[in-house]
């Protein structure tokens, strides 16, 4: 198995219910982007988009710090974020760095399938820190809606499997990530 399980991809593409779920079943720990953020906002407080930004630039240098520690240690785990080209190189370059490689699972779907989920979550409050600034975003979010990873991800060491979430069962899909990592510790 790779050293490191990259779930990425565009905002409410399915990372989070794919990522807590192969952390269970492989005992490994998921380090969430979005859940550092929140930690932030709890002990930091939160105020307006240009705040959750900056909450963002540092969430992707602690992940840089804490994944290096990780993978230097030897140690595994699964990471689950909406990388940005930079936050993508910076993970890229701490993978180089320690001779290591990733499997990552690149979710995806329709632009509008992504705007309908991202509005839901938006409008529910319990499935989402406010520090966020959901509700305030949906416009600025339309371009991360259409912009496609792929490109970038061939700089990343390791083997790729894109996951279409649009009407995929979340268990077939998990079963099928299972089956693609298990294959990877056999050769």
């Amino acid at each position: 198995m790779e050293d490191l399980i990259l779930v990425l991809g565009p905002p409410c593409s399915g990372k989070s219910s794919l990522a807590d779920p192969l952390g269970r079943r492989l005992g490994l720990p998921v380090v969430s982007r979005d859940a550092i953020k929140e930690l932030a906002f709890e002990r930091l407080g939160w105020s307006d988009g240009a705040w959750s930004q900056r909450v963002g630039a540092l969430s992707y240098a602690l992940i840089d710090y804490f994944i290096g520690a990780l993978l230097r240690g030897n140690g595994s785990a699964i990471l689950e974020s909406n990388f940005s080209a930079d936050g993508l190189a910076s993970i890229a370059g701490t993978l180089a760095a320690t001779g290591k490689e990733a499997f990552t699972v690149y979710t995806h779907a329709s632009p509008e399938t992504l705007r309908t989920r991202f509005l839901a979550r938006a409008n529910d409050a319990t499935r989402r820190h406010p520090g966020h600034v959901d509700t305030t975003r949906v416009e600025d979010m339309e371009q991360q809606f259409r912009y496609d990873l792929r490109p970038l991800l061939r700089r990343l060491p390791g083997r790729i499997m894109e996951v279409d979430t649009e009407e995929r069962d979340p268990g077939e899909i998990i079963t099928a990530v299972l089956a693609n990592i298990r294959r990877s510790g056999q050769s």
